[in-house]
């Protein structure tokens, strides 16, 4: 909701958040959430070996 503004302001900062811990406790949709967040630079700087590393964790 936060990526998106939906219901919400945009925080792409908020979203990453809340996209890292639910990753951390093995969430893949989160995970490929954030790793695209990571691929396109949005709210963090373009960096494609984290967007990588995250999309690892989508089974």
């Amino acid at each position: 909701m936060y990526e998106k503004g939906v219901g919400v302001k945009e925080n792409n900062k908020k979203a990453i958040k809340l996209y890292s811990k639910t990753c951390d406790n093995g969430y893949a949709p989160s995970c490929n959430n954030l790793g695209l967040l990571y691929y396109n630079g949005n709210g963090v700087a373009v960096n494609y070996d984290k967007a990588l590393e995250l999309f690892k964790n989508v089974r």
